[in-house]
């Protein structure tokens, strides 16, 4: 049975989908390089049946790798996302809240356009 990832609005057939605590990995045919420039910003993936009934949906992630098996002349490629920590998550958004705050006082200060 296959099984099919979906990221960003595409569909990937995998020959295998694995996960850990922490991460999920999953075995696609393709190139490694392409894989990594789709998937690069990936946040969130679902995985389903070949019927396309969702059993996993998976978020906050974070991809880690792309690799490719040289010994093997298939195209297949293993893709490994890690799924973020809480503690990631808050640093992100207070990050991202100070930026938006660093924003708001350049503005006040020299003026807006």
């Amino acid at each position: 049975m296959k099984e099919i990832i979906n990221a960003n609005g595409m569909n990937y057939e995998c020959s295998s989908v694995e996960t850990t605590t922490n991460s999920i990995s999953f075995t696609t045919e393709g190139k490694a390089d392409e894989l990594k420039e789709l998937l690069k910003d990936v946040k969130e993936i679902t995985v389903s049946d070949e019927e396309g009934v969702v059993y996993g949906e998976y978020s906050n992630l974070a991809l880690q790798s792309v690799t490719t098996n040289i010994l093997d002349e298939s195209e297949n490629v293993t893709i490994t996302f890690r799924i973020k920590s809480d503690m990631e998550i808050r640093i992100e958004a207070l990050e991202e809240s100070q930026n938006d705050q660093d924003e708001t006082i350049a503005e006040i200060i020299f003026g807006g356009e």
